[in-house]
This record gives C-alpha cells, structure tokens and sequence, in this order.
C-alpha cells in the first residue's frame, strides 16, 4: 500500500526505536503519541519484517491526490508500506499427530428419484397415483438408488431397507414410525465405510422429492352425547380412531357426507346431499400434549342419517373405500 507523509519525514532512528522490541526501550523513548503503541505490536520480532520503500510519484499524480484530498498539501513523499502478518499471542489447540493414512477412491454415484409409489404389501400390486397410508411400503424409483450402504430418508427419520429391495432403479423401503399424515420429504443417502473396523461416513444425497402422507380412518365410528335439537337436527360427539397418530399441532377437521343410496340420478326436485364440516379441538391444549391416535369432534344441527367420513390432517384427507360399482361406501357413521 502507499502512505503519503506530510514532511517533516521521520527519521530512521526514530522508526527503529519505536519497532524495537519493549524490553530494548528505556523508560523514557520520547516516541510522539501516534507511535508509542508500535512498542508493544512486537513487529520486530515477527519472521517478516515490515518493509518501507519510497515511491516516485508525478506532479500530475500528486495534483490529483490534492484534489481528491480537498486540502492544501505542500510536496509530499509518497512511501509504498509492505504488509506484516503478526502472529497471535493468543494460545491456539494442537491436534495430536496423524498416526496412520488410510485413501479411499471409490466411484461419483448420485442418487436420483424420479417417482414415488406405493404398496399397500409385499405381495400386493406396485401402484402409482394411489393413497399412501400408514403401513404401507413405499417403492422408489431412479437412479443409481443403491450405494455401499444405503439409507431412506422419510421425513427426517432415517429408514434402512433390506438389502435384497435394493437396486440401482428401485428401492422399497416400510414407512417408519412416528411419521404424521401430511407432506413429507423423501430423500435416498449413500453412506461410506471407512475406516478399520468400518465406521459409517457421510455421504452423497439424492435430490428431495415429497409425498402425501394420508391418514386412515379405523372402523367403527363411535357416536355419543346425541342431543335431539328439533326438526330431526342432532348435535353428538364422534370419536374416531386414526392411523397414524395426530400431532399436537396438526390441524384437523371432520367432513361428512350424506351417503347416497344409488348410483341413479336424482329428480331434478330432489334436495343435494347434505355436507357438513366440523373442526377438531387443539391436542396441544390436551394434558399433557402429544400425539393421539383417537379424536373427538363435536357436532351440531346435523340432521339425523347415515354420512360417509373423511378426516383431513394439515390438508391430507382420509380415503373414502368403494364397491364394485364405484360408489363410496366406507367409512360409515351413524347419527341417530
């Protein structure tokens, strides 16, 4: 860097001094203020020494400095300052020596997932765009999906498939416990064994491809507390048992729908199916908090029949089950 020194200059004798290391100082230097705290930035014992060499500027070049300055400046010797790397006094922690080197070369394999699928059992048909539920085995396809030890990871839990479900285009791995109906993230993850015994190493990752998670409703429906409102209106409390368990904090609603009989359209006169929604209350409010595989959801002014059920979890709804014509049929819930 360059320094522009308004003369007087210093002398040499004058910068020695105050480079000098503190002990070499006598108790009274007469260092100008601005100097005084050189004497303890032990420059002059570092292994590179601070170097000061005069530069040769123009009249043109030093007109321009005045400008820019916007100051009276008498002719001024510019100097070039090397920099000096001070070592720190500040203890530091040494690792111990390296006793043995291991090199590992092993092949670049990224994992990619392309497509998610279900399957509802081992024996059961691979499915695509079908309800993924709790229990079921999820089967992912890509590319180079196997690695030399290879792990799933399914909403932040980590899922270790058997090795004979593993290929380089599928795996199918059991969705793991503790997982809650909603959007969840999927990733595959290669580790790495190094070491003598092999220890587990962190890896590659595949890209991040996400699911639905969709609760189930488990037969039967309780129904309790029926109040008779008038006009064949009723108000209950439904109790529902669900798989998989309901978070605290995950939002759920009830959603009912008169069950139609026949497939047949109705008179144009008819009147629609009746539809009502209703939501849960908070678990994070139940004692103490936590997740619950049952939920009871009060009702009111729903009139008196029979209604197909649907639970929706943070936006994941239930599946409602039909026959073989294509109606919905299950599940039922009977207000009296």
């Amino acid at each position: 860097m360059q320094l522009l020194h308004e003369t007087p200059v210093l002398s040499r004798e004058l910068i020695r001094t105050a480079l000098a290391p503190t002990a070499s100082l006598p108790v009274t230097t007469g260092l100008p203020a601005n100097l005084q705290a050189l004497t303890n930035s032990d420059l002059a014992e570092q292994v590179e020494q601070i170097k000061i060499t005069p530069e040769t500027l123009s009249t043109e070049e030093l007109a321009k400095l005045w400008t820019v300055f916007q100051a009276k400046y008498r002719p001024t010797a510019a100097y070039v300052v090397s920099v000096v790397l001070i070592e720190s006094q500040r203890p530091t922690r040494s690792a111990l020596p390296v006793r043995a080197r291991k090199l590992y070369a092993v092949p670049f394999r990224h994992p990619v997932i392309e497509q998610i699928q279900s399957q509802a059992t081992d024996d059961a048909p691979i499915l695509s765009n079908e309800p993924i539920l709790a229990g079921h085995l999820l089967v992912i396809r890509g590319q180079q999906l196997r690695g030399e030890e290879t792990i799933v990871r399914i909403g932040g839990i980590e899922a270790a498939p058997d090795s004979a479900d593993v290929t380089d285009t599928r795996i199918v791995v059991a969705l793991p416990a503790g997982l809650e109906a909603g959007m969840q993230g999927v990733q595959v993850v290669h580790r790495l064994l190094m070491g003598e015994p092999p220890v587990s190493h962190h890896g590659v990752e595949s890209n991040l491809t996400a699911f639905v998670l969709r609760p189930r409703i488990v037969e039967p429906i309780g129904v309790s507390d029926v109040v008779d409102m008038g006009g064949g209106l009723r108000s209950a409390t439904v109790q529902l048992t669900v798989a998989p368990d309901i978070g605290p904090s995950q939002r759920v609603v009830l959603l009912l729908n008169e069950l139609v009989t026949s497939m047949a359209s109705p008179p144009e006169d008819a009147p629609s199916p009746r539809a009502y929604s209703f939501p849960a209350p908070s678990l994070a409010l139940a004692s103490p908090p936590g997740p619950s595989a049952t939920v009871s959801v009060a009702i009111d002014d729903v009139q008196a029949g029979t209604y197909l059920a649907r639970l929706q979890v943070d936006g994941a709804e239930s599946p409602l089950g039909s026959d073989a014509t294509g109606r919905f049929t299950s599940p039922q819930v009977v207000i009296p």
